[in-house]
């Protein structure tokens, strides 16, 4: 059985996000970036075993070792994929968030200005 990265909630990547104390978009590209290395690597091990366990099951006395690894090794790819998607949903949900705030924060600031 292929062992990955637990599963990560869109309030996983939230609180990961925040965590960083900043709103540039760069750091927050960096720690999304660093949030989805595991799952990227994890993806391509997936890969690796598919291919290994197709191989060995071309040999019909190993078939009973491949036909789970490949099985196994499927819905963990399927799995790291859905967790790729959900960080890259969580980060977009949150630039946006940020940048909603920024402008709102600037409006206030223009009305201000022009009452002083």
């Amino acid at each position: 059985m292929v062992h990955g990265p637990a599963d990560m909630s869109a309030q996983d990547v939230i609180r990961r996000l925040r965590a960083t104390g900043s709103s540039d978009p760069d750091v927050l590209y960096a720690a999304k970036q660093e949030l989805s290395a595991p799952f990227d690597r994890h993806r391509i091990v997936c890969l690796c075993i598919i291919v290994a366990g197709a191989l060995v099951c071309c040999t019909v006395v190993l078939v009973p070792l491949g036909a789970p690894a490949v099985l196994f090794a499927v819905r963990d790819h399927r799995r790291t994929k859905r967790n790729l998607a959900t960080i890259e949903t969580a980060h977009g949900a949150y630039a946006e968030a940020l940048a909603l705030r920024a402008r709102a924060a600037h409006r206030v600031r223009e009305v201000w200005d022009h009452r002083a």
